[in-house]
């Protein structure tokens, strides 16, 4: 039995409507339908099950609506399940998700008949120690960003990849991003536009204070080690932009590929190099 869990983000005006209409059509269709407790009230309590804690176990797919955001978010959450995830884009640009909100239907169809693709992307990590000791762990699809907090001073970093020095960076950051995330904050920092499915991973500075920094791509299966230096202050680590730890001088950031994956159910038939075009011409187009 096909069992959904339902990741909506509430905050976009049409989402309600939307999640509605995908509860009802999912159930005359035989699918038991999981959603967050936040958001089962608002619905018969008949039609809908709820998560429990983080046990998504249950669940043999996972949709999430709204945009990149509310997908690197269902990301974090059920891709150490194994759960495969189909993205509806109900964002401006949405440049990770599968399919546009004129697609549901259809898709929904494709995906009971189990007329789809799974592809897996990979996740680094991030781990925090001082003294030896760890003090924080998180992992992310899209990046992870070393940066200073709002008005402090340049940042100086230190790179090791596999214990080898590698390189100094006096910057106002670091971004340490997957293939996926290349296409994020990893090119607005001026790094390249990878494939998604290459394992490797881009190592780009933000607003370098040096001619000769210029992004790195390393192989997945390499150890990142970076120190700062004793004079920076208000530094923060954020994980995809959504998990954010303070960082102090006297820390050492490991960062890893995962052991597991992020699965994306692939179902519109659009390659990558379509979906690119068409996401970064709109990019473009759109007003801020």
């Amino acid at each position: 039995m096909v069992t959904v869990g339902l990741f909506p983000n509430m905050m976009r005006p049409s989402v309600r409507t939307v999640l509605g209409w995908l509860i009802q059509y999912l159930k005359e269709k035989g699918v038991k339908v999981f959603v967050p407790s936040d958001v089962g009230g608002l619905f018969d309590q008949e039609s809908v099950c709820y998560f429990t804690g983080h046990d998504y176990g249950q669940l043999t797919i996972a949709i999430s609506l709204g945009g990149d955001g509310t997908l690197l978010r269902t990301a974090r959450l059920v891709s150490p399940s194994g759960i495969p995830i189909l993205a509806v884009n109900m964002g401006k640009l949405g440049f990770l998700t599968e399919i546009e909100l004129t697609e549901l239907k259809p898709a929904i169809d494709k995906l009971i008949a189990g007329h789809y693709d799974i592809d897996e992307r990979l996740l680094i990590s991030a781990q925090i120690f001082d003294n030896a000791e760890q003090k924080y762990s998180s992992f992310a699809l899209n990046d992870i960003v070393i940066a200073k907090d709002g008005l402090s001073r340049m940042i100086r970093m230190n790179l090791f990849i596999d214990s080898q020095f590698t390189a100094h960076y006096p910057a106002d950051g670091l971004v340490i991003a997957t293939s996926t995330g290349s296409t994020g904050y990893s090119l607005s920092a001026g790094g390249p536009i990878i494939y998604p499915n290459l394992d490797v991973i881009a190592v780009t500075p933000i607003c370098p204070h040096s001619l000769f920094s210029r992004s790195l791509i390393i192989p997945h299966s390499s150890e990142l080690k970076i120190t700062l230096e004793p004079c920076c202050e208000n530094v923060m680590l954020t994980s995809d932009g959504q998990s954010i730890y303070k960082l102090s001088s006297c820390d050492v950031i490991l960062i890893n590929k995962k052991d597991f994956r992020a699965k994306f159910i692939k179902i519109s038939g659009r390659g990558y190099y379509q979906t690119l075009h068409e996401k970064l011409r709109r990019s473009d187009n759109a007003t801020i």
